[in-house]
């Protein structure tokens, strides 16, 4: 089995994120007394559960979509524009997380900004994939 190759950690994004942290405890004082007692010790069976019951009135984890599997037949040369976008795609919040990027995550960036601009475009109300804001 051969490995892929990862890509190296981006240390302003990392700062960015830390920043965004900071910014969010900052912004919700329950929150961060919440997280400073977390942090402070091993959390009792009920201090987990509070937070796991409490969890949803800050921000609701959503759900994971299942992925579906869709086959496309597309012309030549738009799948050349795909492959040529893959080794400057990473730094985009949808891929910053993967160790690599495949044709495949340019497809799936490209049609989750695209449908976002078509739903825009033709109105209606736009959907969004769980914890991607648009």
């Amino acid at each position: 089995m051969s490995r892929r190759p990862t890509k190296p950690v981006d240390l302003a994004a990392v700062a960015e994120a830390k920043a965004d942290l900071r910014r969010l405890l900052a912004d919700n004082p329950r929150l961060r007394e919440r997280t400073a007692r977390f942090f402070a010790g091993d959390p009792t069976e009920e201090e987990l559960a509070a937070l796991a019951a409490s969890s949803e009135e800050v921000r609701p984890v959503p759900a994971r979509d299942p992925m579906q599997s869709v086959t496309l037949r597309l012309p030549a040369a738009l799948v050349d524009r795909a492959e040529a976008l893959v080794p400057r795609v990473g730094r985009l919040p949808e891929l910053a997380t993967l160790p690599s990027v495949t044709r495949s995550d340019v497809y799936r960036v490209a049609l989750l900004r695209g449908l976002a601009a078509l739903e825009t475009t033709v109105g209606g109300e736009q959907a969004t994939l769980p914890g991607v804001e648009g």
